[in-house]
């Protein structure tokens, strides 16, 4: 049986089918908009940028994701080039797959100043090509990382002309840009085309904030019934050291009283506990005669 994808695979797919979609296969339906050659421009520079290897003979883009690599392939061949082949390349860990494009073929960003659609769709295939998104369910937390500082300088300085709040930092030799907020996170994927993971994440927020508010109102009223039953539980057995040394019966009438109303109702909170006595005291007045109780029974 097949391990179900991640939920950051699921992300990437959806976004892939999504461009796919956009640009006009498997279309179905008459749909209102595809993908312009500028925008299609984009999201391969965004994947180039990030994965793309230049060398004396080719350009190679290498992944794992064979699916991000078949819609480039086709993306491509819709834009005319000719002999664009996905190969696979198995390895002792992991297959990965290549990509090979003439060195003729150059792709750059912006393709098109005039469209403003460009800019999400190079963010889509950088993201797509070196991101990486946590299920909301555990933390917040979205990156891309390359080994190319420029790649990653450049795409923080689109992020800020689009007011996308990247933070950067290094790790393991690689250049991040992260994001851990998660308002940011659902920006950034609705930016994207990811509404639909966009719309799950602030859901799954609110969810967990309900879950925690109800949980930590639980435990206040554990911690508050805990302390209610300790503090009752020692008047009671104040009470009985009191009786057992013959002292209760010697006690004024007030605090008889209260002894009497604390042994009948042993589990009953403060602030009704001072109405069953007569005339009924305040709750201030039924805890002083109650500590009073215990302050004598130390006596003892």
């Amino acid at each position: 049986m097949l391990d179900a994808p991640s939920y950051c695979a699921s992300v990437k797919a959806y976004l892939c089918q999504r461009t796919l979609e956009e640009s006009g296969y498997t279309n179905t339906k008459k749909q209102k908009f595809l993908l312009s050659p500028c925008c299609s421009s984009a999201f391969l520079a965004g994947v180039a940028d990030s994965i793309g290897k230049k060398g004396s003979k080719d350009i190679k883009l290498v992944s794992e994701n064979c699916q991000l690599l078949e819609l480039c392939s086709y993306l491509l061949i819709r834009s005319e080039f000719t002999n664009i082949v996905v190969k696979t390349k198995e390895g002792k860990k992991s297959t990965t797959y290549v990509l090979s494009l003439p060195l003729d073929i150059s792709f750059s960003y912006p393709a098109s100043k005039e469209c403003s659609e460009c800019l999400p769709y190079y963010f889509r295939g950088a993201f797509i090509s070196s991101g990486y998104v946590l299920d909301p369910s555990n933390e917040y937390h979205l990156e891309v990382k390359s080994k190319e500082k420029s790649f990653c300088e450049k795409l923080l300085s689109l992020a800020h002309d689009a007011d996308i709040a990247f933070k950067k930092t290094t790790r393991r030799g690689n250049h991040l840009l992260y994001m851990k907020d998660s308002e940011d996170i659902a920006d950034f994927l609705t930016l994207i085309g990811g509404e639909k993971y966009a719309m799950e994440l602030m859901n799954k927020k609110i969810f967990k904030e309900i879950s925690n508010h109800t949980n930590r109102i639980n435990n206040y009223d554990q911690a508050n019934l805990s302390r209610v039953i300790g503090s009752a539980q020692t008047a009671v057995e104040a009470i009985r050291v009191l009786r057992k040394k013959g002292r209760l019966e010697s006690l004024p009438r007030e605090l008889q009283e209260a002894a009497m109303v604390r042994e009948s109702y042993p589990d009953m909170p403060l602030c009704q506990l001072c109405k069953q006595c007569n005339p009924p005291l305040t709750k201030s007045g039924m805890n002083h005669r109650l500590q009073k109780l215990i302050s004598l029974a130390k006596e003892c």
